[in-house]
This record gives structure tokens, C-alpha cells and sequence, in this order.
């Protein structure tokens, strides 16, 4: 199904090139379906929504093409949205408000809705890297709404019905939600998203960075709402170090949960189980569940937004532990632990940034986050306004002596310190 409709789109892709007349764009669209036979992917009440965004996605990649012409002759450049601060970069990736930049934070900065203007004198190669994702989200976000637009217009049988109908009715909620003017905005507002956007922006920046042996994408509204995927994950064949299943499979669709616990997960592997008898795999080897804690992701994005949606994400108001937690969650599944260590321990940070050696088992690296957790509050006092407290679990009280003569000296400076205690504890 979905590779016809990518047929489709083709389809209305020549269209668009041929037809700028309003009037006809109608009839020669449904004249090219019916010639090749996919009339059905798209309903005749959506055609000329999604050959309006077909339009859109060419001057997306006419704006690429000026852009690459523009750095062929040493020109700057800068990105394709116009609302937001802009922030200027140099040749050594650094900005005035922000310091320096990863490379993979420039990449995918654009997802958290940050404006980069790329002087003239930064590297070649970057600019080329930068236009290119900027273009590749803007096309993504426009095959969601044509994707949308095309499973909103189409009717629902009327032979289907109960609990199957309800369903259908819930997918088409969704695509309606992506088609709403504010649903950018308030989709960001969502815990769940922001997580999932925490997870995909941390990761694919970690690869770009690290030449890391995997790459990471969003897929389509398609895939989310229906096949049940969130991300893919490309390892080459043949790469050293994954898992036994994963030697001759190279590509992987992504389940995410950011909210773990049996019942849930069962929940979930049912949903991919169903959307496998129902899709098939077609262009990936399998779809996995990765299920990942991130209880505190709302927190942060809320303390980046607060400093003034500067450079770099949300993430960088991730404690390093937590990173470390996002990472090991998602590649274990598919390298074999040695090599995820060996990866994150040989890992660049961004400049001014200290290194520290990866625990050996998932256990350890649960007690260096409880520890990282309490040298930040020793070194830096109360956590109220550097970390996202509100968001954390209130814990019970330590039975420790240790603990609690520790706790009581740190209650001077914070008396909603319980839910620190509670965590060293249940860590």
C-alpha cells in the first residue's frame, strides 16, 4: 500500500511540473491516476490538497538547488524557516549566544524549531549537510500532510463496524490532527513527543558526530499511525558487533515507549504484531519495541525553553547519565553491550565537556546516574532551578543512617529534597 502510493505521488509530481493552471490541475491529476491505475490511493476529494503540497515540496527543492549554487560561489547560507531567532555560525561552529556547536546538533537543531545562519567562511561540506536536512524535514513534513489528506478523504465502508470501526475512526483522528494549523505547536507540547523527539535528535546527532555504525530516521505519518513505526534504524550488513538476529538484517522499524512497565509493553507488541499481519514488512527485516524511561524529558525541554530556546536542544540539559541511558535503551537491541560501550566510551563531546568511563553492566550505569544526580545537587545546591525537579518521583525516606545524615545536611538547602532521597534509595 504504501509503495503505490508512492507511485502516486509520482504521478502528481509530473502533474505539477506540467499543469500551473488551477482548472486543470484537477482534471489532469485524476486523468494520470486513472491512466497508471492508482486512482484508489488517492480520493478525487483530496487531489488537489495534496497536488498543492506536491507544489510545495518542489519549491522546497528549488530553494536547495539555489542554495547549493550559492556555495558553489562562497556564499553563506541559512535555514528555509523565516519565524524564530536566527543564530549566526562561524568556521569553527561556534555561535555568540551558545559557544561551540556539534556538527550533529547544527543537523538537528531545526527539529527544535532553531534558526542557523552558516557564514560564508564555515566549511564547504557543512553548508552542503545543512541545506540538505533542512530540505529533507520540510519534504517530511509535507508527505505527512499529503498522507494525511489522502486517509482523511477516504470513506470508511460501511459493512465495517464495532470495535474495528472505532479504531479507523481513531487513525483518522490522528491524520485530521496533522492537517490542524496549531498542530506543530501543540503536538510539542505532548511528553510523549517531546521524548521520542529527545530520543531521535540525541541519537541521530550521536552518529553524525561519532561516524557511529547506524543511522537513525523518523518515519511518515504512515508509519506511526498505522504500521506502528516511530523510527528506523539502518546497521550495514556485515557490520562487526550486533546481535546474532541482526546479521543478515539491515533494517529495523522502531516501536518507542517512553513509559515501560508489562502491561504497557504487552500492549504495545500487540499493536506491532497486528500491524505486521496487516502491512506486512515490505522494505525493513522486522519491527522492535525499545522501551526507555524518560520521565524527566518533559523537564528539561521546559528549562531550555526557559533559557530562551537556545542552541543545542533540549539536550543539553540532559545530565550525561541520561544520555547515557537513551543510548544504551535503543542500541542494545541491536549491538552486542561491549560494542555499544565501546562506542559510547570512544564518543567526541562538544568542547569543554569532560569525558568519563562507561560502568560495565546496565545496573552500574543506574548507580552512576543516582550518583551524578547527587554530585550535582552537592556541587551546585538546589536543583530547583537546574534540573527539572517537578517532573521527578517523590521517593520514600531513606532507612540508610548514612543516607539520611547525608539527606539531613542537604535539607538546608531544599526542603523538597524527599523525592532525592527516594531516588538514591530506589536506584
Amino acid at each position: 500500500m504504501k509503495e503505490n502510493f508512492e507511485e502516486a505521488l509520482h504521478v502528481i509530481k509530473d502533474v505539477a511540473e506540467k499543469v500551473s493552471e488551477t482548472s486543470e490541475a484537477l482534471g489532469a491529476t485524476s486523468s494520470a491516476l486513472e491512466d497508471a491505475g492508482l486512482e484508489e490511493m488517492i480520493p478525487e476529494a483530496g487531489r488537489l490538497s495534496v497536488l498543492e503540497l506536491q507544489k510545495e515540496k518542489q519549491e522546497v527543492m528549488d530553494w536547495l538547488h539555489k542554495n547549493i549554487e550559492a556555495i558553489e560561489k562562497g556564499e553563506g547560507v541559512e535555514s528555509l524557516d523565516h519565524s524564530g531567532d536566527l543564530y549566526v555560525i562561524n568556521k569553527d561552529l561556534q555561535t555568540e549566544e551558545a559557544g561551540a556547536l556539534t556538527l550533529g546538533e547544527i543537523l538537528t537543531d531545526g527539529e527544535w524549531g532553531i534558526r542557523y545562519k552558516l557564514l560564508s567562511d564555515v566549511p564547504r561540506d557543512i553548508k552542503k549537510r545543512f541545506i540538505v536536512s533542512e530540505a529533507k524535514r520540510h519534504i517530511l513534513k509535507l508527505l505527512d500532510k499529503q498522507i494525511s489528506t489522502a486517509e482523511v478523504k477516504r470513506e470508511i465502508p460501511k459493512w465495517i463496524d464495532g470495535p474495528m470501526r472505532d479504531y479507523m475512526h481513531g487513525i483518522n483522528a490522528c491524520y485530521n490532527s496533522v492537517l490542524s494549523p496549531g498542530y506543530e505547536k501543540s503536538h510539542t507540547s505532548e511528553s510523549g513527543f517531546i521524548a521520542e523527539k529527545l530520543v531521535s535528535t540525541f541519537m541521530e546527532g550521536f552518529q553524525i558526530d561519532n561516524s557511529s555504525p547506524y543511522k537513525l530516521s523518523r518515519g511518515d505519518a504512515f508509519d506511526d499511525f498505522e504500521r506502528k513505526i516511530d523510527f528506523y534504524i539502518h546497521i550495514p550488513l556485515h557490520t562487526r558487533g550486533v546481535k546474532s538476529y541482526m546479521e543478515e538484517r539491515d533494517d529495523v522499524g522502531i516501536q518507542f515507549t517512553v513509559n515501560p512497565g508489562k502491561k504497557r509493553e504487552e500492549h504495545k507488541l500487540e499493536q506491532i504484531e497486528t500491524a505486521k499481519r496487516q502491512f506486512g514488512l515490505n522494505d525493513i527485516d522486522d519491527i522492535v519495541l525499545v522501551s526507555i524511561s524518560l520521565k524527566h524529558s518533559e523537564g528539561c525541554y521546559k528549562r531550555w525553553v526557559q533559557k530562551g530556546r537556545k542552541p543545542g536542544g533540549p539536550a543539553r540539559y540532559l545530565p550525561e547519565a541520561m544520555k547515557e541511558e537513551i543510548f544504551f535503551g535503543v542500541l542494545e537491541k541491536f549491538f552486542e553491550e561491549d560494542t555499544v560501550l565501546k562506542m559510547w566510551d570512544e564518543r567526541r563531546l562538544p568542547l569543554g565537556q569532560e569525558k568519563r568511563t562507561t560502568p560495565p553492566t546496565k545496573w552500574s550505569r543506574t548507580a552512576v546516574l543516582r550518583d551524578e544526580v547527587r554530585r550535582w545537587w552537592l556541587i551546585n545546591g538546589p536543583l530547583v532551578d537546574k534540573f527539572p525537579v517537578d517532573e521527578l518521583k517523590a521517593g520514600r525516606k531513606n532507612e540508610n543512617e548514612e543516607d539520611a545524615e547525608e539527606s539531613s545536611s542537604l535539607k538546608k538547602k531544599n526542603s523538597g529534597s524527599s523525592w532525592l532521597r527516594g531516588f538514591w534509595k530506589e536506584s
